[in-house]
């Protein structure tokens, strides 16, 4: 296909012919470069470029765009040299590299330029020289991008956190998408897929930079590098929590070079993996010098070896057996890098973590002495200066010894450092890796100070801030207990550990002789004549009886089925077996409770049942991401939840203005482009029209025009009983409706189901609804919830000003994102003056207490 030289105004046409008139192309628009002399021809060309930003293939565009603006930046003098180059490319490549200097990338398209310029070369030998360019603007890309991360020349279990940013996510992104445009063979290429390898770690998905590291290992010829091509992929297992895959790649890398050893393995064989941490890597090994031991090799980026020596040093001088010592330590060289390790004898077997899932909540008789054993070692370590730092579950071994339970910490001097958390909850994280789920875990636990949420030295309160939150995990199976679970312990139990977590510094005992002092009456307590045991036991939960009032008239729509509560009791608990009736779907009614309601402005509304529910996905979910961690909830109450979202015409009859995005689509389609405070001023409107106390006031409102800007926001609670939007528990509660599998549709979503991965919102009606009756749960538009956006949602949680990231939930995926993003599970988070063409809502109404909790 010959292309007119004279019409540039057609480029981005053509440019829509795909594969036989690209190379075309690129011949056509370098010699009208050429002949552009002047910064005038320059700039037209360059928004040539910009107009056909449009295309579908990204790596074809972005190459031209890069063509482009390599003319535009060397100017005359290219032009002057492309007259006078011979075809050579070594000599066209020295004159290029003297021009441009070190930019190599540049220097490589405009040598390809000039070859093809100056032969008349068939397409395939053109499309060949086309693919090099591709190459080695990625790889220029790539090292680039790996600089702006921070990240080393070899890969480190810290680079999964390295993204920080949401620029540097779509960078990432767009650097793979540029890999996968390229040719296979291309791709395949070591440097390629090492590249690849390096950014998928930050990217979140560390199984698929461990397969391109061995793809890239495959193909090394030079021992050097293969071998740390294995190292590579040793930590991506890490990372992807695959040890035994992570064993084997050690290997291969130690037995092509001894020098990618990260601790002494001549005299300490490593047999497995047992432990992994942002400070390193524990191995079970064989030592030579008799018996087995737990090597820990620490990871360089992370730790400072010299400082953890000389904690090492100071922990052994202390006589307790509750605290796992180091007996010996060292360095090994790899490659001249100096890495540490760490020896110890002692090989755990039983979390206090693992104890507690497997088995439940510790019994208060048991509890007690042991929290009274761990603040004793506390306070021993705090009597030299030191500080645990990271005393969650994980780091707290159990053993049963006569009848008792006893406590064996570990890691004491291998904290993680403040900025690391500090930089964890500011930065943008939805990796799927092994640090990022520790991280996670570790957030839990952290005091505010340490996640940089309030001004503080990391002193003796750090660790007391800790114990507090460990030792309701070890009663109640979770760090933020709920009344009921205060009203199990004792009175001076519960003040206790509302102390220790306070968030305010001040608040805290000082130190560990204040939380030793008042534990050990209680622990004497329990071994006295007159103690009645019985204090210190957990209550059976409360059967669920149905409560008095209007909740008898539920008793006709929801259906009960026992089911074992987590703590091992029968009980019956109201679950998923409800379902609507079909002549009761959409049923107008006077009286105030039915299964499906429609207000004043002609809205329909679904009732959902209360009960309890496990929310979040099980390590096995295929996209399943840190912040869903599965956990029990409980909706306390029925309520009402819109039967769709939010559609263009309610928004017009309530709120009078056009805030999309999408301006030719029907009215039946659902609102978007619209912000938080302008979703809660709807609720409020709603609730005025029905005669509803409004449950959202707002003041300080600043608008554009058509959105709410910015605004005062006070909830005023969960017991008014006007419109207001879902709390995430009970969003998910509703998308669910029964289901605990990613999609109330089952394991997956097709295009039958739900509108994602298209072009733009569809009429809500368009779909099927859940078994709830429920239209478009998964897909068309993301859905505003009520609360702040933290890493494990609660039941009704609402934070307030005092979530510093400043972000509230979005549930439900949309349009324009794949399926594994519209999971029942999955959470997003958005700042509350933001809008997006794919971001709605749905109200809710809830229903008054009296209707009954479990």
């Amino acid at each position: 296909m010959d292309l007119p030289t004279t019409s540039p105004g057609k480029i981005p046409d053509l440019l829509m012919e795909l594969e036989e008139p690209f190379v075309s192309y690129v011949r056509h628009i370098a010699a009208e470069a050429c002949r552009r002399v002047g910064r005038a021809g320059y700039t037209q060309l360059a928004g040539e470029f910009e107009n056909s930003s449009g295309l579908h293939n990204s790596t074809r565009r972005d190459l031209l765009n890069t063509i482009a603006d390599t003319v535009l930046k060397v100017g005359a003098p290219i032009i002057r040299l492309l007259d006078r180059a011979t075809p050579d490319p070594s000599r066209v490549g020295g004159e290029l590299q003297r021009l441009l200097g070190e930019d190599s990338e540049m220097a490589a398209i405009v040598e390809s330029l000039a070859i093809m310029l100056r032969e008349d070369r068939p397409d395939g030998a053109s499309r060949s020289t086309l693919h090099s360019v591709g190459r080695v603007s990625v790889l220029a890309r790539a090292q680039r991008l790996v600089a702006d991360l921070r990240m080393g020349p070899r890969v480190r279990l810290t680079d999964a956190i390295a993204v920080r940013e949401e620029w540097q996510v779509d960078l990432i992104q767009q650097l793979l998408e540029s890999v996968t445009g390229l040719p296979e063979a291309v791709q395949n290429d070591p440097a390629i897929q090492a590249y690849r390898g390096r950014v998928l770690i930050p990217w979140g998905d560390a199984a698929g930079a461990a397969y391109c590291f061995s793809i890239a290992a495959q193909e090394t010829v030079q021992e050097k590098e293969r071998a740390q091509l294995y190292l590579d992929k040793f930590y991506a297992c890490i990372l992807a929590d695959d040890f035994d895959e992570a064993m084997e790649s050690y290997e291969r890398a130690v037995e092509i070079d001894p020098r990618c050893e990260i601790f002494d393995g001549f005299r300490f064989t490593p047999l497995a993996i047992v432990d992994a941490g942002i400070w390193g890597v524990a191995f079970l090994c064989r030592d030579q010098l008799g018996g087995e031991c737990v090597v820990r090799a620490l990871e360089g980026g992370a730790l400072d070896g010299q400082i953890v020596f000389r904690i090492t040093e100071a922990l052994c001088r202390l006589d307790t057996p509750c605290l796992v010592k180091s007996r010996e330590w060292g360095w090994t060289d790899r490659y001249g890098e100096k890495g540490a390790y760490l020896v110890s004898g002692f090989k755990g077997t039983d979390t206090l973590s693992e104890r507690v899932r497997t088995r439940g909540p510790l019994k208060q008789r048991q509890a007690v002495p042991f929290l009274l054993t761990i603040a004793q070692v506390l306070e021993a370590i705090h009597t030299k200066k030191l500080y645990h730092r990271d005393l969650t579950p994980d780091n707290v071994f159990v053993s049963e010894e006569a009848g008792s339970l006893m406590p064996r910490l570990i890691d004491c001097g291998l904290s993680v450092p403040s900025r690391t958390l500090v930089g964890y909850r500011t930065g943008v994280h939805e990796s799927q890796s092994l640090l990022s789920r520790i991280l996670e875990h570790t957030m839990l636990y952290a005091p505010p100070e340490q996640k940089g949420l309030n001004r503080g030295s990391l002193g003796p309160t750090c660790d007391v801030y800790y114990f507090g939150k460990l030792s309701c995990f070890a009663l109640f199976g979770r760090t933020e207990p709920l009344e009921r679970h205060w009203q199990s312990v004792p009175a001076n139990l519960e003040a206790l550990l509302k102390s220790c977590t306070a968030e305010s510094i001040d608040a805290r005992p000082t130190d560990f002789t204040e939380v030793v002092g008042a534990l050990e009456p209680m622990a004497e307590a329990l071994v006295t004549a007159s103690f009645d045991p019985s204090a210190f036991d957990t209550p059976e939960t409360d059967k669920n009886e149905p409560a008095s009032g209007l909740f008898s008239l539920l008793s006709g729509f929801f259906t009960t089925k026992p089911s074992r509560a987590s703590d091992g009791s029968n009980r019956t608990s109201t679950k998923a077996w409800w379902r609507p009736r079909k002549d009761q779907k959409r049923m107008h009614v006077e009286h105030d409770l039915a299964l499906a309601l429609r207000n004043s402005l002609d809205i329909d509304f679904v009732l959902i049942p209360p009960g309890d529910c496990k929310v979040g996905s099980p390590d096995s979910e295929e996209g399943r991401r840190l912040n869903e961690a599965s956990h029990d909830a409980t909706v306390s109450r029925a309520f009402y939840i819109k039967a769709t979202p939010v559609t263009r015409r309610e928004w017009k009859a309530l709120m009078g203005t056009r805030p999309y995005f999408f301006e030719k689509l029907a009215d039946d389609a659902p609102i978007e482009n619209i912000t938080w405070f302008d979703a809660v001023e709807f609720c409020n409107r709603l609730s005025q029209l029905d005669g509803l106390k409004k449950v959202y006031r707002l003041s300080d409102v600043q608008t554009d025009g058509t959105s709410i800007k910015s605004a005062r926001v006070e909830f005023l609670g969960l017991d008014v009983l006007g419109y207001r939007l879902p709390s995430e528990i009970e969003w998910e509660w509703a998308c669910r409706a029964g289901s605990e599998e990613a999609f109330w549709t089952g394991r997956t979503l097709s295009e039958k189901q739900a509108n994602f991965s298209t072009r733009g919102p569809t009429p809500v009606h368009k779909f099927p609804p859940n078994p709830w009756g429920l239209y478009d749960m998964h897909g068309n538009v993301w859905e505003w919830c009520n609360d702040w956006y933290t890493y494990q949602p609660g039941t009704h949680s609402e934070r307030g000003e005092q979530d510093a990231q400043r972000r509230r939930s979005k549930r439900g995926g949309s349009w324009q994102v794949p399926a594994v993003l519209c999971r029942s599970a999955f959470r997003a988070r958005l700042e509350p003056e933001f809008c997006k063409n794919d971001l709605g809502f749905r109200p809710v109404q809830p229903l008054p207490r009296v209707l009954g909790s479990p």
